[in-house]
């Protein structure tokens, strides 16, 4: 099967950091209540505590209406990451039983979410008329408008069906502009290592922005021709920021590959992409005896948290790695006294997710209830059985351990990882084969990258 080189990244993209700046650029809008900013403050640091989150990629437009479409498989996880890309204030597109529920609920109706009325969810989608009319007027006011256009969270391991909706929705405004209107459209693709994963890396890409007006205007008086050919490049402009594999199995190896060969400055989804194109490129003798090798070698290193990088480097002196967790000991301490069991109890709740892609979700909640909750309930029987001041102290602790928790975490995980690696370099026997099998896949697939 051919696969076109224009949906994959080349390969002189991939070097240098200028071409991947940051773009993180959270900030909560001044909109709202107290309580709702402190809401989305506290939700915004839970996000951040679960993964390592980098945004990358284009510049973000400055003023104008703009549409945020981004790739949907992590349920409320995925809606930080259009937050994340601007400052500017915006609208997310949700489905109308998310505004229906007591927290998350109360959440999106401060901050002016627009619901959608799926046909799937057996409403009325007529309803949706209403919402297209807000969203006119939202974008007629130069606003931000996010929106998941495959329409569901799903696993998968490529860019599915995008709905015809966002292309009807942009049409619809453009035409209630008096066709004056000009909607700039911002491609985000995102890619987790390990999706479910405490403390994985979550890696969002910016696209380029493209206009929306050329694309009607070529189509003349048809707008369904020009819906046609705004989702024919939405999908596009998507398809180069995540990758896409044609089935599960290339897509495990191509993530097992990108583990194993040397590590470039570029977001984790386009090395994913590059070593995607390298597996399809190599189809010489003994193609299939090292894919068998690579998804062996890459879901080892998954699992031990390692790259191919991280075991070939020099082993750290077990003193050196020890010292630093040591010295900080105490605030490791007081980290797991105030995150351990709502972590914990998270984790068990998350076996229950009603699909896959929910676990995070139901992770993300349970903390955002659990942790201040524990630490309140904590600091008031102390100030009930102790003193008013040894509750005020635990409260002022937790403070401290929620500002560095990833940090203390983070610290004593690349501890871990460091042992693991020592532990492979020093091995005897079978476990060397795992650097030796490293450089023999560096070695055949140099000449593809």
């Amino acid at each position: 099967m051919a696969h076109p080189s224009a949906t994959q990244p080349e390969v002189e993209d991939l070097e240098g950091t200028d071409r991947w700046p940051s773009r993180d650029a959270f900030e909560v809008p001044a909109i709202g209540s107290w309580t709702y900013r402190l809401m989305i403050r506290w939700g915004w640091l839970l996000m951040r505590t679960h993964f390592r989150i980098e945004i990358r990629g284009e510049e973000f437009p400055k003023s104008g209406p703009t549409v945020i479409i981004q790739n949907h498989s992590n349920g409320l996880g995925d809606a930080h990451f259009p937050m994340s890309s601007t400052r500017r204030p915006l609208r997310v597109l949700v489905k109308y039983s998310l505004l229906k529920m007591p927290l998350v609920g109360y959440v999106l109706r401060n901050i002016d979410a627009i619901p959608m009325y799926r046909k799937k969810d057996g409403v009325d989608t007529r309803q949706n008329a209403s919402s297209f009319e807000e969203i006119d007027e939202a974008l007629l006011d130069g606003a931000v408008i996010a929106i998941f256009p495959e329409g569901e969270s799903l696993n998968s391991h490529r860019l599915r069906q995008l709905k015809s909706g966002m292309g009807r929705m942009l049409v619809s405004a453009y035409e209630a502009s008096d066709m004056t209107l000009n909607p700039i459209v911002v491609p985000v693709g995102v890619t987790y290592e390990d999706r479910d994963r405490f403390r994985s890396l979550a890696s969002a890409v910016i696209g380029e922005p493209f206009e929306v007006v050329p694309i009607i205007e070529r189509a003349g008086t048809e707008f369904r021709i020009a819906i046609r050919a705004i989702m024919k490049e939405s999908r596009a402009r998507l398809e180069k920021l995540t990758i896409q594999a044609d089935s599960e199995e290339e897509w495990r190896a191509a993530v097992g590959l990108e583990r194993i060969l040397p590590r470039s400055s570029a977001p984790i989804g386009m090395r994913q992409m590059e070593a995607l194109e390298a597996l399809r490129k190599d189809t010489g003798d003994g193609a299939e005896r090292r894919r068998e090798i690579i998804e062996q070698l890459g879901g080892s290193l998954r699992r031990a948290r390692l790259s191919g990088d991280e075991v070939l480097a020099p082993a750290p002196s077990h003193l050196g790695n020890a010292l630093p967790l040591l010295a900080l000991s105490p605030l490791l301490a007081l980290s797991l006294a105030v995150w351990g069991i709502p972590v914990l109890v998270s984790e068990r709740a998350s076996l229950r997710a009603p699909t896959p892609d929910k676990v995070v979700t139901v992770r993300l909640l349970g903390n955002f209830v659990l942790v201040p909750a524990l630490a309140v309930l904590t600091a008031a029987v102390l100030a009930f059985t102790v003193s008013l001041a040894a509750g005020g102290a635990w409260l002022l602790a937790s403070l401290v351990s929620v500002a560095t928790f990833t940090w203390s975490y983070d610290l004593a995980a690349d501890a871990v990882v460091r042992w693991r690696r020592r532990a492979i370099a020093r091995s005897s026997g079978g476990t060397e084969s795992i650097q030796e099998a490293l450089r023999s896949i560096r070695e055949a697939f140099a000449a593809a990258r």
